[in-house]
């Protein structure tokens, strides 16, 4: 992919998160993009299909033909994974998928990264990331995208889709006290 491209792209990217418009997020989000995301849970391989579609519809908003692939764009990266949880979760509460996908920052704590991010806290995010992709959160979720006050499971071992859906039903019936809030 071009460079051009690809700055295109991530610019696209970015657009889908509602953060605060006060702080430059764009280095934050080029190390989203940057980190491979991996599943290690059996259907968790649907969120690839999610970043898929995604993908498709960027190409559409692009004018780029049909019959081009995502492939060119390469690995699936963090970034696009939770952007696509963000528009799944719009879909199933009928809201604003810019305010989730904040909202999902918010959830692995890497809001507080804006503006000129050193090596040092470059090398945090990136650990944060791993403790994502590979599960090493908290048995709560608390670390990953859907934190819960009232696990009933390990989430670590659960697919990320059943996670979402337990979040949405803690967030609809009690206050989060990991930090998430009505959007």
């Amino acid at each position: 992919m071009t460079e051009r491209a690809l700055a295109a792209y991530l610019e696209w990217l970015s657009a889908q998160v509602t953060p605060n418009r006060q702080r430059n997020f764009q280095e934050l989000f080029y190390i989203l993009y940057s980190k491979e995301f991996f599943y290690v849970i059996a259907n968790d391989n649907s969120r690839i299909q999610d970043v898929q579609d995604l993908r498709h519809a960027c190409f559409r908003e692009f004018g780029v033909k049909p019959y081009v692939t995502t492939d060119v764009l390469g690995a699936i990266s963090v970034l696009e994974v939770l952007i696509a949880l963000s528009k799944r979760l719009a879909y199933q509460t009928s809201s604003d998928p810019g305010e989730w996908a904040w909202q999902l920052m918010v959830n692995l704590r890497i809001d507080r990264y804006s503006g000129r991010i050193s090596r040092r806290l470059a090398e945090e995010i990136d650990g944060m990331l791993d403790r994502l992709i590979w599960r090493q959160y908290e048995p709560d979720g608390l670390g990953g995208f859907f934190p819960l006050a009232w696990a009933e499971r390990d989430q670590t071992n659960v697919e990320i889709w059943y996670q979402m859906s337990a979040y949405l039903a803690e967030q609809e019936n009690h206050e989060n006290p990991h930090g998430g809030y009505d959007v």
